[in-house]
C-alpha cells in the first residue's frame, strides 16, 4: 500500500476534493454525492454503500468509484477484489481521475488486479495529467523511492511539488525532506523546516514528527526547545504517526518538555509495541526491567528486549546485555551478555563500551584480557562517558 494514509472515509472523499470539476458535469447528483461522502466520513458504510450504489446505478462516476473502493476495502461489504476493480474499471472509462490512479494502485500492489508496475505508473500518469493530486504524489514517492522508475530525486521533487501546489499534505512534507536530505535539490535547511511546517498546517503527522525531533535535538537550524518538541510529538501521536509514540511516551517518562507522567508514559510506549516499533518495545522493555513506573517484571521486560533484538534492534541489543552482564536479571548469562554488547557495538551502540571494558578487565563471560579492556575504556572515553576516566585509571593502577 502506498505511503499515504488512505482510509475508506477519506479514500471515498476524495473525487470531491481532487477533482471538483467532475461534479459539475453531473449537477443532478451533487446532493446525493454529497450524503454519500458524509456518510463515508462518519463510517456509516451501510448508508455509504447504499447511497453509492443508487449512484452508480444512475451512471455516476463517483458512485462507480465509491462502490469499487468500498469492495475493495471490504467496508459495508464483504470483500470482493474482482468486483471492486469493475466498478473502477467502469469510473476510469467514463476519464474519472480518481479512478484511474485508485486502478493504479491495484495494478502496484497486486489487489484486485495483476501486479504490474509499469501500468500502474502509467495510470497514475494519465490521472495525474487529468488533475487528480494524489496521483502526482504517488508519480512523486514512486520516483524517489524507485519503484517501476529508476530512482530521481530530482524528477520525484518536480511531481512533489505539483501536488503541493494543490496542498497536498503528503508531497509537502516530502519536499521538506528533499531540502533536508539534499536529496534531488540542494540542501536548505530553511526550507525543510519550512515545507515542514506547511505539511504540518495539513496536519501530516510525518512532518509534525519531524518539527519534534528538529525541536528537540537542535537540528535543521532550530534552536532546541523541549516544550514545543512536546507539542510536535503529540500532534504527530494523536495523527497516528507511528514514531512519535515512543518520543512522546520519553518526553512523558522524563518530564522533557511537559510534565513527568509515568502513566502517560506507559501509554503511549504501549501503543508504539501494538505498532512493532522498535524503540518503544525497547524501552518499554527497560521499564519493566527496572520498575520504573511499573511494577517490576524481569520475565516481561526480557521478553520486550528480545522481541526488539529479533529485529536487530541494537539499543535492546545493549539493554538485555547489560542486564545479564550486571545481575539484574535472575539467570545471569555473562557470555551471552559479551555476546550481546558485541553486536550492539557493530550497530553504534557507544554505551555497550564500558561494559565490555569491566567484562574483560574481571573475566565476566570472557578470559580476563587486559590490552582488551584497556582498548574498550579508551573507545568509552572517546564517546564521552566520564566515569571510564576513572575506571580506566583504577584499572591501570591496578594492574601494575
Amino acid at each position: 500500500m502506498k505511503y499515504v494514509i488512505a482510509t475508506l472515509a477519506v479514500a471515498l472523499a476524495v473525487p470531491a476534493l481532487t477533482v471538483p470539476a467532475m461534479a459539475a458535469d453531473y449537477p443532478e447528483f451533487a446532493e446525493l454525492r454529497a450524503e454519500a461522502k458524509a456518510a463515508a466520513k462518519k463510517e456509516e458504510y451501510s448508508t455509504a454503500l447504499k447511497l453509492y450504489k443508487q449512484l452508480a446505478d444512475k451512471g455516476d462516476p463517483a458512485g462507480m468509484y465509491g462502490l469499487g473502493v468500498m469492495y475493495i476495502g471490504g467496508e459495508g461489504v464483504s470483500k470482493n477484489l474482482k468486483k471492486g476493480f469493475r466498478w473502477l474499471q467502469k469510473a476510469a472509462d467514463t476519464g474519472y481521475p480518481a479512478a484511474i490512479r485508485r486502478l493504479g494502485l491495484a495494478h502496484e500492489d497486486g489487489e484486485g488486479a495483476p501486479e504490474d508496475l509499469d501500468k500502474a505508473n502509467a495510470l497514475y500518469l494519465k490521472a495525474a495529467e487529468k488533475g487528480d493530486v494524489i496521483a502526482a504524489y504517488y508519480m512523486g514517492l514512486n520516483h524517489w523511492e524507485g519503484i517501476g522508475f529508476d530512482k530521481d530525486p530530482a524528477k520525484a521533487v518536480s511531481w512533489f511539488e505539483s501536488a503541493a501546489s494543490k496542498n497536498n499534505g503528503d508531497a509537502t512534507y516530502f519536499l521538506g525532506l528533499a531540502y533536508d536530505q539534499g536529496s534531488g535539490v540542494s540542501k536548505d535547511d530553511l526550507k525543510a523546516i519550512g515545507y515542514y511546517t506547511r505539511a504540518a498546517s495539513l496536519y501530516q503527522g510525518d512532518a509534525e514528527f519531524a518539527l519534534g525531533m528538529a525541536h528537540d535535538f537542535a537540528s535543521n537550524g532550530i534552536v532546541q526547545d523541549l516544550p514545543t518538541a512536546y507539542y510536535w510529538y503529540k500532534r504527530a501521536a494523536e495523527h497516528g504517526q507511528n514514531d512519535a509514540y515512543n518520543s512522546l511516551a520519553q518526553a512523558y517518562r522524563h518530564g522533557s518538555g511537559t510534565a513527568k507522567d509515568m502513566g502517560k508514559a506507559l501509554e503511549w510506549y504501549t501503543k508504539g509495541v501494538e505498532v512493532n516499533d522498535n524503540h518503544a518495545i525497547s524501552n518499554l522493555g527497560a521499564m519493566y526491567l527496572e520498575g520504573e513506573g511499573v511494577e517490576k517484571d524481569t520475565a516481561k521486560g526480557t521478553a520486550l528486549l528480545e522481541r526488539a533484538i529479533a529485529k536487530d534492534h541494537g539499543w535492546a541489543m545493549a539493554e538485555l546485555g547489560i542486564a545479564l552482564l550486571e545481575g539484574k536479571l535472575i539467570d545471569a548469562d555473562h557470555k551471552r551478555a559479551v555476546a550481546l554488547l558485541e553486536k550492539a557495538l557493530e550497530k553504534e551502540e557507544g554505551r555497550a563500551n564500558i561494559h565490555l571494558a569491566r567484562a574483560y578487565a574481571e573475566g565476566r563471560g570472557v578470559p580476563a584480557d587486559k590490552k582488551i579492556a584497556k582498548k574498550y575504556f579508551l573507545a568509552a572515553i572517546r564517546a564521552g562517558n566520564e566515569t571510564a576516566k576513572d575506571e580506566l585509571k583504577a584499572f591501570v593502577s591496578g594492574t601494575n
